[in-house]
Parts: C-alpha cells; structure tokens; sequence
C-alpha cells in the first residue's frame, strides 16, 4: 500500500487535495481529526492536558477547549513543546494503527492529511 503525506499551512488545500484522492479511491486519515480523539474527556491524553495546563483549559461540559488551550500555546513557545510532547505521539501512535488497518484490509493507498507532519518528525 502506498502512503502518502499531505502537510501545508492553514488555507493551503489539504482538505480539499485530500477530498480529490478519496475521491479517486484512497483512503484519508486527517490527523487533526485524530487529535480531537486524544483530547477526548477522560482519555490519557486530556488527563495529561489538564495536569499541565490547568482546568481553566476546559469547557464547561469538561472539553478541552482547544481555543483556550491555543491561546496559551501560541504565546509561549515552551508551553507548546509541552503540549506537542503530549499529543504528537499520540496521533502518530493512532495515525500509525489506523494505516495497518487500511493495509490489512487490502488499501492499495492512504492519504495522511497533516499540518505539522515534518514539524512532528513523521
């Protein structure tokens, strides 16, 4: 099975590319779609997030609050090496599965969609 990474800044067309290749019959894996999953309320990683950040990081339904959490990472660059330490191998860790799975089941391609696929070390 071929894989093939799909990385660019905001506004760039990842999404729209990626929808073009599923379109032609890969399967695609949004990594962002992923992290919404290791944020998930009682999870490992939003029990990380929250010892590291503090519940002012969450909604108040008990979310992480990806806004908030943002705001503090944007501003200080070791509080994002902190929460890029938490989530990164995470994502890669399901990410990875989830392309043995695709193999498994006979995919000929997969599409990883990525924002910060080189910046993670993928």
């Amino acid at each position: 099975m071929i894989v093939i990474g799909l990385t660019g800044g905001i506004g760039t067309g990842k999404t729209a590319a990626a929808e073009m290749l599923r379109d032609l019959g890969a399967a695609v894996i949004s990594a962002d779609r992923v992290a919404h999953e290791v944020y998930r309320s009682g999870s490992e990683g939003w029990r990380e997030v929250v010892e590291a950040f503090g519940e002012g990081v969450l909604s108040p339904g008990g979310e992480v609050d990806r806004r908030r959490l943002g705001d503090i990472v944007f501003e200080d660059e070791e509080a994002r090496r902190r929460l890029n330490a938490i989530v990164h191998p995470r994502v890669r860790s399901m990410v990875e599965e989830r392309v043995r799975e695709l193999k498994e089941l006979g995919g000929k391609a997969t599409v990883v969609e990525a924002a910060l696929l080189l910046e993670a070390g993928w």
